[in-house]
């Protein structure tokens, strides 16, 4: 996985670059950051629904967890 960090003020000035980045794929992930915090997170669409494909499969590990604790 491809995460970058990026100002918000860079962010700004360089939206389109960075939307068109994205849907390349070239990278999965920005991390907006605010006086150097993370502030928010930009994700490809790929790599969000690649997330969500994801769900149901941790849900289930975490349900086997839960079973595994109760024994």
């Amino acid at each position: 996985m491809i995460v970058e960090n990026i100002p918000i003020s860079r962010l700004k000035r360089e939206m389109n670059q960075v939307f068109r980045t994205l849907a390349r794929n070239s990278v999965d992930a920005y991390i907006v950051t605010r006086k150097e915090k993370p502030v928010t997170y930009l994700v490809s669409i790929k790599h969000f629904e690649s997330l969500l494909a994801e769900l149901p499969n941790l849900a289930d590990q975490l349900e086997r967890l839960d079973i595994d604790d109760s024994i």
